[in-house]
């Protein structure tokens, strides 16, 4: 079971006073100690030692109330400020109000909002509430004590470079790739023959006409395929 700590006993301490006379507090209740009421009556007195075992005895009650009625994991600034919380109003109005409804849902933000609300005695506001409700919210939204949540992240994408280097490839696959790129170029040159010997063929008929036409068009067409595989190659 989770305890407070000795900052949010501090926190308590601070805000609560100790009084070793009772007195009644601002709507009425007897009080003792630092904010004890248990038990308290008209004209009790006590020592420092004994505000000390009351206060343990009623906060080890509202330890309990928090870690009973809530479901989520609390950091230890949480807890402290839950139950500064609970001891200050009650049990009771922690365990109905929309602060646990919203933590108990994760809401760990909109649970922290809710503190503030809570600063009304007998109908008025007090600025002894508002001040302490803001060091509880202030104590359950500490960074140090922000629980770590295990969520998957997604992978980062690098940017793109202004100027992208080439990456070195194995000379196994730059063979390949001149290879291909070599068989493209005479594919290339290949067509265009192709469509100028289909377009000599419409206009000649003179057998050694066309086999000049032939040798002619095989020399140059070696030529244009050294000359296009080398342009490939290079751009």
């Amino acid at each position: 079971m989770q305890r407070i700590s000795d900052k949010g006993l501090a926190l308590i301490k601070s805000f609560e006073g100790l009084y070793l006379k009772a007195y009644k507090d601002v709507v009425g209740v007897w009080t003792i100690g630092w904010g004890c009421t248990e038990g308290v009556k008209r004209g009790m007195r006590i020592t420092r030692k004994q505000a000390e075992e009351m206060l343990r005895a009623e906060l080890a009650k509202h330890e309990k109330c928090v870690n009973k009625y809530t479901t989520v994991p609390l950091t230890q600034g949480q807890f402290d400020a839950l139950v500064s919380f609970s001891y200050n109003l009650g049990c009771g109005a922690f365990r109905k109000s929309t602060l646990r409804r919203k933590l108990n849902r994760g809401d760990y933000e909109g649970a922290a909002e809710q503190f503030i609300r809570w600063v009304h005695a007998g109908g008025r506001v007090y600025k002894g509430l508002v001040r302490r409700r803001r060091a509880e919210t202030a104590l359950f939204m500490d960074d140090e004590s922000t629980p770590k949540v295990n969520t998957a992240t997604k992978k980062e994408k690098l940017p793109k470079s202004d100027n992208p280097q080439p990456v070195n490839k194995s000379p196994a696959k730059q063979l390949i790739k001149h290879s291909t790129t070599f068989r493209a170029a005479v594919a290339q040159v290949l067509l265009a023959f192709a469509g100028a010997a289909g377009i000599v063929l419409d206009v000649a008929t003179d057998p050694r006409f066309l086999a000049g036409i032939g040798i002619g068009v095989v020399v140059a067409a070696m030529f244009i395929i050294y000359r296009r595989y080398q342009d490939i190659r290079e751009g």
